[in-house]
């Protein structure tokens, strides 16, 4: 289980290159993340209780994310996403945390796509079905 838990987290540390569309890596970390994110591959990250790791990846994709990034960038990113909010039995406060900092996070224009991206998973958020989110504050 340690081994699992390793690979995901050379996978989340991987995705730090995604702020780099020009890098010589950049397409072997796209297909990562769409690897991850067609085989929901990431609901395992879950079932091994890796909660900091997934708050990590979290950060990462609100901080790496641009306007120039390919649209299935974004798309995997987003499902990713979606994926562990809808797979988790309680969304954790830290993980809120993480998603409502984005909001508010980078006023530049230049980030205005991060302040969107966590503006529409936060709307999914509150769209899931049994979503208590505000119950919980």
């Amino acid at each position: 289980m340690h081994v699992k838990k390793d690979i995901f987290n050379l996978i989340v540390d991987t995705f730090n290159g995604l702020s780099n569309t020009d890098g010589p890596s950049f397409r072997r970390i796209v297909v990562i993340l769409e690897i991850l994110a067609k085989y929901r591959s990431c609901v395992v990250m879950l079932d091994l209780e890796c909660d900091d790791l997934a708050n990590e990846m979290f950060s990462t994709f609100f901080s790496v994310v641009r306007d120039d990034h390919p649209e299935n960038v974004l798309s995997a990113m987003q499902t990713i996403m979606i994926v562990v909010l809808e797979e988790s039995e309680d969304v954790r406060d830290d993980l809120l945390l993480v998603i409502l900092s984005a909001l508010g996070r980078n006023e530049s224009a230049d980030q205005l796509d991060t302040r969107l991206r966590a503006v529409r998973l936060v709307g999914s958020l509150f769209a899931l079905p049994g979503a208590n989110i505000c119950e919980a504050f």
